[in-house]
C-alpha cells in the first residue's frame, strides 16, 4: 500500500499493524474532502518529514495530528469534494478505457491466429530483432520487434531474424508477444545472465495465416495503439489536472 494513503471502509473487519483509523470527524470535516486533502501535497510533504524510520517510514496518529492545514466550512468541503470527484470518476473511466483497448489489442491477436491455413519455420531470409541475454528471466527475453526499414545497424547484445516476404514479420512479432512467449522462454539457458540465441529456436514453429490476414491484423493493432496512446496520454493529463487542484485547493 502507499506511504500515507486513506482508504474507506465499506465493510467491517480487523486492523493490523501498520494501519491506523481516523473516526469522529464527521462533524467538522466531509469525508470525500478528508480522504483528498490527506493525499494533497501539502500533507504529504508532512508525512515525509515528520515520518520516522529509515527504510520503512511509520506514519502514526500522533504525526498526522502534528500536520497544519487550513480547513474550510463544510459547505466549501462539499464544493471541492463534488469537484474532486467528478475529476476522480473521470480518471476511473479513463483508465477502464485504456485497459478495454490493451485487451481488446491482446484478443484480437489470439482471435485472428485460430484461423491457421500455413505455418512457417522461424529461419533465415522483413526482420524481428530480438534481445540475447537478459539477468532478469527467460520470459523478458521474448520480446521481439519488427524492422521494416532497410540499413538499420544491428547490434549489441541481440539478434536478427530475416523473414520470408511471404510473411509480415510485424505480425510474427504480435504473435509471439501475445502466444509464443511462454513456448520460446523455455529455449532460454542460464541462471545469473540468462541467453537466448538464433540457433535455439531457429526450428520453431510458428503458425500463420495468409499474408493479406497478417496486414490486416497489424493494421488493426496499429490503429488500436495510436488510440491506446492518445487515451494514456490524456489520463496523464487528467492526473496532473487533479495533482494540480489538490495543490491549489489544499493550503
Amino acid at each position: 500500500m502507499t506511504f500515507g494513503q486513506p482508504y474507506v471502509m465499506a465493510i467491517e473487519g480487523y486492523i493490523h499493524d501498520g494501519w491506523f483509523v481516523l473516526r469522529d470527524y464527521e462533524e467538522k470535516m466531509d469525508r470525500d474532502f478528508l480522504c483528498n486533502l490527506l493525499i494533497s501535497p501539502i500533507i504529504q510533504k508532512q508525512y515525509y518529514r515528520l515520518a520516522a524510520g529509515g527504510v520503512v517510514q511509520n506514519i502514526s496518529s500522533d504525526l498526522v495530528n502534528q500536520v497544519r492545514f487550513s480547513l474550510p466550512s463544510i459547505a466549501e468541503q462539499l464544493q471541492i469534494s463534488h469537484l474532486l470527484n467528478i475529476l476522480d470518476e473521470r480518471i476511473a473511466l479513463q483508465s477502464k478505457l485504456i485497459d478495454h483497448l490493451k485487451s481488446l489489442m491482446d484478443g484480437i491477436v489470439v482471435k485472428h491466429w485460430g484461423g491457421v491455413v500455413d505455418r512457417l519455420t522461424l529461419s533465415e531470409d522483413n526482420d524481428l530483432l530480438l534481445p540475447a541475454s537478459t539477468t532478469v528471466d527467460a520470459y523478458s527475453l521474448i520480446a521481439p520487434s519488427a524492422i521494416t526499414e532497410r540499413g538499420i545497424v544491428l547490434g549489441g547484445d541481440m539478434f536478427g531474424i530475416h523473414i520470408s516476404q511471404e510473411h509480415s514479420a510485424e505480425y510474427i512479432s504480435l504473435i509471439i508477444n501475445a502466444i509464443y512467449r511462454n513456448k520460446l522462454s523455455k529455449y532460454a539457458k542460464g541462471s545469473t545472465i540468462i541467453h537466448l540465441h538464433y540457433g535455439d529456436i531457429k526450428n520453431v514453429e510458428v503458425e500463420l495465416p495468409d499474408l493479406k490476414t497478417q496486414l490486416y491484423l497489424v493494421g488493426v493493432v496499429k490503429r488500436l495503439r495510436t488510440k491506446f496512446s492518445i487515451e494514456t496520454d490524456y489520463l496523464v493529463k487528467l492526473n496532473k489536472a487533479k495533482q494540480s487542484l489538490l495543490s491549489a485547493l489544499f493550503i
